[in-house]
């Protein structure tokens, strides 16, 4: 189950899921797999981009957020 989806820009985003990642995808994929995994320890809840991130691509290990249910950020 996805519990939440943010935009980057107009090609990329991140999901939060109950399969315990958070993952980067860009919307030009042809294959259907995600660019990027995070994987954590339990069900993702919140996955959000810097705000000031230009190239979400290029920086995203730096500039993506997580939340999970133990208030553990990840960065």
């Amino acid at each position: 189950m996805i519990y939440d989806i943010h935009w980057g820009d107009e090609r990329e985003f991140v999901t939060a899921s109950s399969d315990e990642t958070a993952k980067v995808w860009n919307r030009s994929s042809t294959d259907g797999k995600p660019i990027l995994v995070l994987e954590h320890g339990y069900f993702v809840y919140c996955a959000r981009f810097h705000p000031t991130a230009k190239n979400p691509r290029f920086i995203f290990l730096m500039s993506v957020l997580t939340m999970q249910i133990d208030l553990y950020r990840r960065i």
